[in-house]
């Protein structure tokens, strides 16, 4: 849990006890963290996994360390390097080394209008 001080600014000090208030806290990293979508995560009795795309365009299921969650991304702490590429939502039919054809995924803004 942290704590933060909040500086109160207007009027009685006594009509902020009580009150609830969300702060966001931010801290001062030396690197960018390596971040993916919370349903790329295969998690199993063996620990949690991505779907990674290798050169050779096979998957491999890559154990993976995750750190802070993000809501709808998580943090990778170890197992990713930058410029992997992850399959998204894998699934359950996805197997350790069948080869796959990647496509570049539309952007959400890609689509309207589009018939």
């Amino acid at each position: 849990m942290e704590r933060a001080a909040v500086n109160w600014q207007r009027g009685d000090w006594r009509s902020f006890v009580q009150r609830l208030t969300q702060v966001q806290l931010s801290d001062a990293r030396m690197y960018t963290p390596i971040v993916v979508p919370g349903d790329s995560l295969q998690v199993g009795a063996d620990g949690t996994k991505v779907a990674l795309l290798r050169p050779d365009h096979t998957v491999h299921f890559q154990p993976i360390e995750v750190g802070r969650d993000y809501g709808d991304k998580l943090e990778v702490l170890s197992g990713l390097s930058e410029g992997d590429t992850i399959v998204p939502r894998p699934g359950d039919t996805i197997r350790e080394g069948v080869k796959v054809e990647p496509v570049v995924a539309e952007k959400q803004g890609d689509r309207a209008g589009k018939k």
